[in-house]
């Protein structure tokens, strides 16, 4: 179906549950998802809505995304409850952080949407518009590896340097981090990693150059 006109007031939540962010995510409204939600034509027609909600899901079970998580709880046939499902969560009744959730989503290159509405204040910038004349891949990479790096989970174990080139090598070819041109000297094909950029992007975004502990971002 065609996604339909999502009711603004839908930003101003701090918290949503799984299902609500994940029909935000797919397109839809979660008030017209949770009137639909016993159609038999329901997954053919909110088409995206499950891998939103798996996705969403799994990231709050590893803990990427931040929240309140509610377990599935087992009821007898009156309804009683005695227990609960073991590392279940509840989906219509977990909630998410709103900014951990936008955090979590642009980490994984996603930047569209309901959550990143377009207008004057948030149209993408020059730099990172692949269209505008003066367009830089590195510069663009660095930016996105920065913006990234506020998923704190990326940081774990490793230098902040370490963590910004292992995003990028991830997504080298979302970013143009390869060689254009075949290079003899070096043995290069077009299409190949460039891990000169990679290191050269990661120089630009690493907030910590002289090493040590990473300090979180925001701190």
């Amino acid at each position: 179906m065609d996604r339909e006109i999502i009711n603004p007031l839908w930003h101003l939540h701090e918290e949503l549950t799984i299902d609500q962010a994940a029909s935000l995510v797919a397109g839809y409204d979660p008030e017209l998802l949770d009137v639909c939600k016993n159609d038999t034509s329901f997954h053919g027609t909110f088409k995206g809505f499950m891998a939103a909600r798996t996705a969403i899901a799994n990231a709050f079970r590893l803990k990427k995304i931040t929240g309140t998580v509610i377990p599935v709880y087992e009821c007898d046939i009156n309804g009683n409850i005695y227990g609960e499902v073991s590392d279940s969560i509840d989906p219509s009744e977990s909630r998410v952080d709103v900014d951990s959730l936008k955090s979590w989503l642009i980490g994984r290159g996603f930047r569209t949407g309901f959550f990143f509405p377009k207008n004057e204040d948030t149209a993408i910038p020059g730099y990172l518009n692949p269209d505008h004349p003066r367009f830089a891949p590195k510069l663009a990479a660095a930016v996105h590896a920065w913006e990234a790096m506020e998923d704190e989970n990326l940081l774990q174990g490793k230098s902040v340097k370490r963590a910004i080139e292992d995003w990028l090598t991830s997504r080298y070819k979302e970013f143009l981090l390869y060689h254009a041109t075949k290079n003899e000297t070096n043995g290069t094909n077009p299409g190949d990693i460039n891990n000169s950029a990679i290191s050269q992007a990661a120089l630009v975004a690493n907030w910590n150059p002289d090493g040590g502990a990473p300090k979180t971002p925001g701190k």
